[in-house]
């Protein structure tokens, strides 16, 4: 992993993070906030990002390349769109992390270390947590969605082998 120094909060790199799709709700100030604690990280091809239990304070933001999320030595979930969020639940929650996180491709992450939001302060401290909590509400959102529809799916694929089973089934009586 090569990790950058403290971002700048110049006006070429807030343009740059304002482009990415989560992140374009929030205000200048909020996203020169975000940059002030945040990092860029690149990851080579196979190296692992998170690790399955361990803590630590840091959510990332995909800005290019595909991760896989992978719990129990199961893929859980492939990220490749920039703007992708992971490592939200860990970082914030406080618990070490639920998933194994690789990198699948080379691999730009900015990294946000959740921990430095205690330093906001006033009216900064409600807005940015707003804004945070609403990106996370519809990044959970999303997520909870998509495993609603997986198990509906399979829900309906155990009736079908039910069925299935029953007709294969010598009849008892």
């Amino acid at each position: 992993m090569r990790e950058s120094r403290q971002l700048r909060d110049d006006v070429r790199n807030i343009e740059k993070f304002m482009a990415i799709p989560i992140l374009k709700e929030f205000e200048v100030d909020s996203v020169r906030e975000l940059i002030r604690i945040s990092k860029i990280r690149e990851y080579a091809a196979g190296e692992q990002i998170i690790r399955e239990g361990e803590k630590d304070p840091w959510m990332y933001i995909l800005y290019h390349g595909q991760v896989r999320i992978v719990k129990e030595n199961k893929v859980v979930a492939v990220l490749r769109r920039c703007g992708d969020l992971f490592g939200e639940m860990g970082a914030l929650g406080g618990m070490g992390r639920t998933a194994s996180v690789f990198a699948d491709d080379d691999s730009a992450c900015l990294t946000v270390d959740a921990a430095k939001f205690e330093e906001f302060t006033g009216k900064d401290k409600m807005a940015f947590g707003f804004l945070l909590y609403r990106l996370l509400a519809e990044v959970l959102s999303d997520r909870l969605q998509q495993t609603t529809g997986r198990l509906t799916r399979a829900g309906d694929e155990i009736l079908r082998l039910k069925a299935r089973i029953r007709e294969l089934s010598p009849d008892p009586g």
